[in-house]
């Protein structure tokens, strides 16, 4: 007697990488709000610089600035301790990004 075994790991895969992409955006986005609640708003130029990419070929996120002055901003100089914004942000959502990986 045979069985007939059907394989659906194809439709798996590209369900758990479209999971995967969906949780990913969402991570961007906790990040990039907390980072804006963080930053300092001198001008808010910093502020309104302040975005997320999605590079889904990688299954990586990045949320970053432009502005030249904001690694002076992040990480200090010799003059100035600096004020964390971006590392800060992304290690007080860490716990709810762990959830979105959860299910919870």
């Amino acid at each position: 007697m045979s069985q007939n075994i059907k394989w659906y790991g194809g439709e798996v895969e590209k369900e758990v990488v479209k999971l995967n992409d969906a949780a990913l955006k969402k991570a961007a986005l906790i990040v990039e709000r907390k980072s804006k609640q963080l930053v300092l708003r001198d001008t808010s130029t910093l502020f309104r610089s302040i975005f997320h990419d999605i590079d889904k070929r990688k299954h990586t996120a990045i949320v970053g600035t432009n502005v030249e002055y904001s690694p002076f901003v992040e990480l200090g100089t010799k003059f100035w301790k600096g004020k964390s914004f971006l590392r800060e942000a992304l290690k007080q959502s860490r716990q709810k990004i762990a959830r979105l990986y959860k299910g919870k």
